[in-house]
């Protein structure tokens, strides 16, 4: 989607919402309840390091993984004294076909594994603690 205010339209502006954020909160109000029913559970957003930052053009995608933030971060208020734990993973470039690029080196993007790993290190975190939070960038510069 183009996002910069003067090529975008109302229609690119729904259909990113629609899969950045609408399809999530929906999904979530559809688990939530057999959620709480167990008193525990977690919810991982995968959101993008474009839900921390801003860039020019980037009006759309931006806005879109902004809202999942502040979603994500009053979800995590609401459900936590059910013992459900909310994160949002913010990944920089991941080797993935919509992350890769001509001048980027897949080598020295982060992995998809990465990404599993992570989400597994979350699950491992100890039922008093939360991390709500969580940045993975590539160690190295994917730039050619």
């Amino acid at each position: 989607a183009k996002g910069n205010p003067f090529e975008s339209d109302l229609k690119e502006w729904d259909n990113a919402l629609n899969l950045n954020f609408r399809a999530i909160y929906y999904l979530t109000n559809q688990i939530l309840p057999l959620i709480t029913e167990q008193d525990f559970g977690a919810i991982i957003n995968i959101s993008s390091i474009a839900g921390q930052m801003t860039y020019k053009g980037g009006e759309i995608y931006c806005a879109t993984k902004h809202a999942l933030k502040a979603y994500s971060n009053c979800l995590f208020e609401s459900v936590r004294e059910k013992n459900i734990k909310v994160t949002t993973l913010y990944p920089g470039y991941v080797n993935t076909d919509m992350g890769r690029g001509e001048n980027l080196d897949e080598s020295k993007m982060i992995q998809t594994e990465d990404i599993a790993e992570v989400v597994n290190g979350f699950l491992k975190l100890p039922i008093t603690a939360c991390s709500t939070e969580i940045t993975i960038r590539p160690q190295r510069t994917p730039y050619k």
